[in-house]
C-alpha cells in the first residue's frame, strides 16, 4: 500500500510546448529541503540558473555534481564556466572522479527523482527529442543510493580551484558559453 507513482514523458522540439523545461523549473521550484542533480555537462539558460540560485538563496541545500570526463573537453570547459557564480551563490559544485559518469538525475527532497536523456544544456531543454520519468515515493530509494554513490566519488569544486584555471581555458568557457545560446 504504498503511495509510489512512476510518470513517464517524452518531449519533442516541433512541439510549441517546452515540457522537458517545464518540469525541470517545476521540479526546482517546489523544492522544500534539497535537490542534486547529476549531469554529464551543463549550459544554463537564464531561467534554470535562476531556478537553482533562487532554490539556494531560500535555504535549500543544492548540489550539483558533474562528469569531468577527459575526452569532453568543450563540455568540460563550458560547465566550469558556470560554477564560479553558482559557488558563490551558495550551490555545492562538485566533479565526479569515479570514471565515466553519464548519469542525468535530479532528486528533490529525497522523494521525487526525474531521471532523462536531458543534460542541463539550454538547447537540450527545447531543440532536442527527450525522455524522461518521474519517481515519486518510496521507490525513490534506488535513486537515493546513486545519488549518494556519485557523490561519495565526486571532489567539491571550491572558488580557489576556479581561480587557478589558465587564462585560455577561462577565454575558452566564454566563447563556449557564447556558442552555447545559439547552438
Amino acid at each position: 500500500n504504498t503511495k509510489d507513482w512512476v510518470l513517464p514523458y517524452s518531449t519533442n522540439p516541433v512541439s510549441l510546448e517546452h515540457t522537458n523545461k517545464n518540469i525541470l523549473l517545476s521540479l526546482l521550484n517546489n523544492a522544500k529541503d534539497n535537490i542534486c542533480i547529476t549531469t554529464t555537462y551543463l549550459a544554463l539558460d537564464d531561467e534554470l540558473k535562476n531556478a537553482l540560485i533562487v532554490a539556494s538563496k531560500s535555504g535549500i541545500k543544492v548540489k550539483l555534481i558533474f562528469s569531468q570526463e577527459k575526452e569532453r573537453k568543450r563540455e568540460r570547459i563550458l560547465s566550469r564556466s558556470y560554477f564560479y557564480e553558482l559557488i558563490k551563490e551558495g550551490i555545492e559544485v562538485y566533479e565526479y572522479k569515479g570514471g565515466k559518469m553519464s548519469t542525468k538525475l535530479i532528486m528533490v527532497d529525497n522523494m521525487i527523482s526525474l531521471v532523462s536523456t536531458n543534460n542541463l544544456e539550454c538547447s537540450y531543454t527545447y531543440k532536442h527529442f527527450n525522455a524522461g520519468v518521474i519517481v515519486y515515493g518510496e521507490g525513490n530509494v534506488l535513486m537515493y543510493n546513486e545519488k549518494r554513490d556519485i557523490l561519495n566519488n565526486s571532489q567539491i569544486v571550491t572558488i580557489k580551484d576556479l581561480q587557478k584555471r589558465k587564462l585560455n581555458e577561462k577565454i575558452r568557457a566564454t566563447w563556449n558559453k557564447f556558442i552555447a545560446i545559439f547552438k
